[in-house]
């Protein structure tokens, strides 16, 4: 288990670094403060920015050994680094990056230290829980057990993975899933010298601990410790997370990149700040990448923004798309993969055709997500405060970042409507017998970065 841990421990070092890396080719900082305040930010940028191009390897039938995923890495992290010193970032130096007065620093502290203490509480549980989570032991880990084992995705296992004839409601095929999750475990296994699916759970504890300090990070310092620290302290103690979080599975990761990428988006959208555009086109090809339900998500996030920039189209169009297209060709090299080897079953088994010729799911489906959305015993009161905390926002005049969460909202639920109302094998009346709650947890999550 100690070997287990410490090679975890370099993996995510070099996670990290390579983060640093394109960082500072993006932004840089000016005093050593402001990258410790976004080291989460750096963290998932890391995760993103060196599992996508393993999954491309992986793809192209090359071997992703230790040396092999360190060389890419250091390399990644030395291009990040000449690129910012080309254009002449300032060597940071040793200071305070400044920060507003604070107002009620204390509940922040206060916060801030009760979500340490329940990462650390997870943190024990990780290291000792074996594997669970249904999705896990069926395909997640077992596909990254194949790459491990075989340096490279093995057609015989993921052509036998069980696919829409197997089932008697057509689920959709397992082997068109994404890969990153798997190459992620991979990685993982190479670097703890074996499968130890024990300790496998550190790392689904370390992308928690990334997340929560990336939206920290993104928030700060445009919004006080005293809010940031309650809506991030809510997002630790939410029943469904508690009972998802440590799970090897996608569903939670998938939110993550999105939850960063939206708020990316955000401060572009709000403030013009550029450098947010490239983290953000990383960070969709992350979600694009983990799960089939990205593509929606992702979808719904650029159309809300092109929407609220209407106005000035002619600044924000352009590189609000080229983050869109830069984010599906991420995943593109996965999606000529196994295409061409004729795997099928990517979208529900009805079509968008066959939903408006029967229409008499549609209210079962809308009231079931709607009600999803809000529930006490999934989220607490993440929801109802979020819609909130918009309705003041649109009260004081900041009209563009309201909008840009309630149409992102009303795409995404309206989305889930479609693809339920669009499969008949999932009852619209039953939240448990459907995936739904996974596919709405990606909203919520979104509103607890933004209600703040």
């Amino acid at each position: 288990m100690t070997h287990s841990l410490l090679g975890l421990l370099a993996l995510n070092a070099l996670f990290l670094v390579v983060g640093c890396g394109l960082l500072w080719a993006v932004r840089g900082w000016t005093a050593w403060s402001e990258l410790a305040r976004l080291a989460g930010v750096a963290y998932l940028a890391g995760v993103a920015g060196l599992c996508l191009p393993v999954t491309w390897l992986l793809v192209l039938g090359v071997p992703v050994p230790v040396p092999v995923v360190v060389g890419l890495g250091l390399g990644l992290a030395a291009a990040g680094l000449a690129v910012g010193r080309a254009l002449g970032r300032p060597l940071p130096r040793w200071r305070l990056s400044s920060t507003p007065r604070e107002r009620l620093p204390l509940v922040g502290v206060l916060c801030a230290a009760l979500s340490v203490v329940f990462l650390e509480a997870w943190f024990r549980v990780a290291h000792l829980q074996g594997l669970n989570g249904g999705d896990a032991a069926a395909f997640w880990t077992p596909k990254a057990k194949v790459i491990y084992f075989f340096g490279g995705l093995d057609e015989r296992f993921f052509g036998s993975l069980p696919g829409v004839g197997d089932f008697p409601h057509g689920i959709p095929e397992w082997s068109t899933y994404p890969i990153f999750v798997p190459t992620l475990q991979a990685l993982d296994f190479h670097f703890m010298g074996g499968v130890d699916t024990t300790a496998l759970h550190v790392q689904t504890w370390a992308l928690v601990g990334g997340f929560l300090f990336a939206v920290a990070g993104l928030l700060r310092p445009l919004v006080p410790l005293a809010v940031v620290w309650p809506f991030l302290l809510l997002f630790l103690i939410m029943p469904e997370l508690e009972y998802r979080a440590l799970a090897p599975q996608a569903d939670l990761t998938l939110d993550y990149f999105f939850v960063a990428a939206a708020l990316c988006v955000a401060l572009f959208v709000r403030g013009r700040e550029g450098w947010t555009l490239a983290p953000a086109a990383l960070f969709l090809g992350a979600v694009l990448s983990t799960k089939r339900e990205g593509l929606l998500i992702a979808v719904c996030l650029v159309a809300a923004a092109l929407a609220v920039t209407w106005r000035e189209w002619r600044f924000f169009w352009p590189r609000l798309g080229a983050v869109g297209v830069a984010g599906f060709a991420f995943d593109l090299p996965w999606r000529i993969w196994f295409t061409t080897r004729g795997y099928g079953g990517e979208g529900p088994p009805s079509s968008l055709t066959d939903l408006l010729h029967d229409l008499s799911r549609a209210p079962d489906a809308l009231w079931l997500v709607v009600r999803l959305f809000f529930s006490y015993d999934l989220w607490l009161i993440a929801a109802p405060l979020a819609v909130g905390a918009t309705a003041v926002v649109l009260l004081a005049g900041e009209r563009r970042l309201g909008f840009l969460f309630l149409l992102t909202v009303a795409f995404g639920l309206a989305g889930s409507t479609g693809i339920l109302g669009a499969s008949p094998q999932y009852p619209p009346a039953d939240a448990d017998a459907t995936p739904m709650p996974r596919i709405v947890g990606s909203i919520v999550l979104l509103s607890i970065a933004f209600a703040p």
